[in-house]
């Protein structure tokens, strides 16, 4: 069962990639809610600021049925979440799928990622792997990303759909 703050936890996870990932030193800095925060060195804070891609932020790249017709299951309630704005998918059973577009290097991110697997998304750099849950990274213009928490296979194929939209 979801509960409040799993979902901040799992919109966190795909909207803010802490710094202390993976091998952390307790009370080290962690980014606001609505910022990207990651060490690309020990002691240096690497901060983004989110992006909102219109008027109904990233809620608007994909509709709830494409998300039911890529997963085979349905959606129970789309959220926009103002962390990040983070675009949350939410599935019986507790399961979620989340959506952010934030301004951050593509390569810094995606170093964080354990096991991570390089790939590409309509024709733009994509990188998937473990950032606490499962997480693709897609290299937007401008010094953007897409972070979309799901499975490889599922963040490829919203990946391909959204990166349509956010690069028209």
């Amino acid at each position: 069962m979801n509960t409040p703050g799993k979902t901040v936890r799992r919109a966190a996870m795909c909207g803010v990639a802490i710094a202390a990932c993976g091998a952390a030193v307790a009370g080290e800095a962690i980014a606001s809610h609505s910022k990207l925060a990651q060490r690309e060195r020990p002691g240096e804070l690497v901060v983004a600021a989110p992006v909102v891609t219109s008027s109904s932020g990233p809620c608007s790249l994909l509709s709830t049925k494409q998300v039911e017709t890529i997963t085979g299951r349905t959606v129970k309630r789309r959220t926009l979440a103002p962390l990040g704005p983070t675009c949350i998918y939410q599935f019986r059973r507790g399961s979620e799928i989340t959506l952010v577009v934030e301004a951050v290097s593509f390569s810094r991110v995606s170093r964080q990622l354990r096991d991570r697997t390089r790939t590409s998304v309509g024709h733009r750099s994509a990188a998937c792997g473990k950032l606490g849950e499962t997480v693709m990274y897609v290299s937007l213009p401008a010094g953007r990303v897409l972070a979309i928490q799901a499975s490889c296979s599922v963040a490829g194929r919203i990946g391909a759909i959204a990166v349509r939209k956010l690069v028209a």
